[in-house]
């Protein structure tokens, strides 16, 4: 790797490591803190902003209660880089998952740099970088891109390393398998697990893993996963703070959300099928040419050489390893995603099927062009639908309309200094990357001028009063709170009499009515009949469901002549 980086710095691999640098900082960094929050951001944001409140980072809590549903790990990257950013914001949130993706790149990059060659390193990483979900969850503050990239990197550091047999070696493993586990769940180990397995078994000397130091290091990764817990466990709640509404303690749910749901979910039960379609979407663009490597790898398995064969084993586990558990969802397969490209690397880098890899290739340029047309296609889907025509969008048209460019002007250029002998043409992941910017970087903040989250909160914050008690009506929005950034917990009422019973003295009481739950608010308070929101709707918000659209009132503390404001 130092070899290749001195490379870099002269020669005509200078512009390829320009371009690389540039892209990379593109693809990750533009725009990322330019959306509200979306989806189940909010936990994420929410968590770290109470642990910066309460000083108190052993208990995740939300809203006022304590949330154990996911690792404590996941929170605290988040939380220092608000500190160091001095402020807790969108970007802030999102910053970890997009470091842990430079984290996933890299540790890509050695694996397949020492199994394979730089070209199938180079290559593997740019699909990598330039595919849908490494990109989607990069852009989002969650958990699960950090999962991968320990699971990447416990796998990288083993292979590179496992004829060492000492403590720093079975440390550094057992850290990065235990820090991956305390992410997202037990799933990164079982993952770190069935990805080494194949390769390890084949080692003639696997027995002599079987030593003291092998013991301590286990023992010290075993010290980091249950250490957050017993702090948590012995140490007292943050004030205004409740356990959850379940009674289960941390490592209770680290057990339920991890063995019991695999065995018995509860929730998320997708079809048992629904991987053989969620792998194609989270590879997207590269998913036809990974097909066709799939088919190659699989056709001559017993021909392969031992670096090769590993891999492909490592897809085939780690897929029937998630499609077995009965609990499903699109990015519980994520980890399977850098493996699967760095497979497609090495079928267009050293498996010679050029007829073959050319029809890929021109369907895959095909397919690339038809995800652009959507970007395309939304300011015209918004004059169609009578909407505001978000000035931000246009950015990203035009991305989306030079990528479809250069791959019809460009398509049977090839750049070998950037992707060295590869049959694919490098107009396609080039395109790719431009696709991929103007997307995350322009068309979706964009779209966030039709989403009311963010604007209801900061306009309801600006009309509160310091007599104002917010209340939520019975359900409270994580998202909603964070903007709010309250002192307290917001509380939940689902009747007058609640409402009375969580009032604070001397305090008027702001109702926050969700669209959906709008009828039967106003079926137990009369009064938000002829009420006028705090805070008006704005002609954007017609693509909103009711989940996305808010109402708040000023309610009378009297319960015998009730008014509203």
């Amino acid at each position: 790797m130092k070899q290749y980086l001195s490379r870099l710095l002269s020669g005509p691999q200078l512009f390829s490591a320009a371009f690389v640098f540039l892209a990379l900082f593109l693809l990750l960094f533009l725009g990322l803190g330019d959306r509200s929050l979306v989806g189940s951001e909010d936990r994420w944001a929410e968590i770290a902003r109470n642990m910066l409140h309460n000083g108190d980072w052993f208990h995740p809590v939300i809203n006022g209660e304590v949330y154990f549903d996911k690792p404590l790990f996941s929170y605290w990257p988040i939380v220092v880089t608000a500190w160091i950013t001095g402020t807790l914001n969108e970007f802030a949130v999102r910053l970890p998952s997009a470091l842990a993706a430079l984290l996933l790149l890299w540790s890509n990059y050695s694996l397949a740099a020492h199994l394979w060659n730089q070209r199938v390193a180079v290559l593997g990483s740019w699909l990598l970088a330039t595919c849908l979900g490494f990109l989607f969850w990069s852009h989002t503050a969650s958990a699960d891109l950090a999962n991968v990239a320990f699971v990447s990197a416990a796998c990288s550091w083993y292979i590179r390393h496992y004829r060492r047999r000492d403590l720093a070696f079975y440390a550094v493993f057992y850290a990065l398998c235990t820090v991956g586990s305390q992410m997202k769940g037990l799933v990164a180990g079982v993952v770190i697990v069935l990805a080494i397995a194949p390769w390890a078994l084949r080692d003639a000397a696997w027995r002599s893993h079987i030593n003291l130091a092998h013991v301590a290091g286990l023992t010290l990764g075993l010290i980091i996963m249950l250490a957050p817990y017993l702090v948590a466990a012995n140490t007292p709640l943050p004030a205004n703070t409740v356990p959850p509404e379940s009674g289960l303690t941390g490592l209770d749910l680290l057990i339920r959300e991890n063995l019991v749901r695999y065995v018995e979910p509860f929730d998320h039960k997708d079809p048992v099928y629904s991987y053989f379609y969620h792998l194609p979407r989270i590879l997207l663009p590269w998913s036809l040419v990974f097909i066709g490597a799939l088919v190659f790898f699989v056709r001559r398995y017993r021909q392969l050489d031992q670096s090769n064969r590993w891999l492909l084993e490592v897809v085939v586990l780690v897929f029937l390893f998630f499609t077995v558990s009965g609990s499903r969802r699109w990015y519980y397969l994520l980890p399977i995603m850098p493996f699967c490209l760095d497979l497609t690397a090495v079928y267009l880098l050293e498996m010679k099927q050029p007829r073959l890899q050319k029809a890929l290739s021109l369907a895959t340029a095909v397919l690339i062009i038809l995800l652009a047309l959507v970007p395309v296609a939304l300011p015209g889907y918004a004059w169609y639908r009578d909407l505001a025509i978000p000035g931000g969008i246009w950015p990203g048209v035009i991305g989306a309309i030079l990528a479809c460019g250069l791959i019809i002007f460009g398509y049977r250029q090839h750049r070998p200094d950037i992707f060295p002998d590869s049959t694919l043409p490098a107009a396609l992941p080039v395109a790719a990357g431009i696709l991929m910017v103007a997307s995350f970087a322009f068309v979706m903040p964009a779209l966030d001028q039709y989403r009311q989250e963010k604007p209801f909160a900061v306009n309801l914050s600006r009309q509160l009063q310091p007599a104002d008690q917010p209340l939520f009506y019975k359900k409270a929005d994580t998202s909603l709170v964070f903007y709010l950034n309250p002192d307290l917990p917001v509380p939940v009422v689902n009747t007058r009499a609640e409402l009375q019973q969580r009032l604070t003295p001397d305090h008027i009481p702001v109702l926050i009515v969700s669209r959906r739950d709008l009828d039967q608010a106003t079926a137990e308070f009369p009064e938000l009949a002829t009420a006028q929101s705090l805070v008006a709707q704005a002609d954007s918000t017609r693509l909103l469901t009711a989940r996305g659209w808010f109402y708040a009132y000023r309610l009378s503390q009297s319960t015998d002549n009730p008014t509203s404001d």
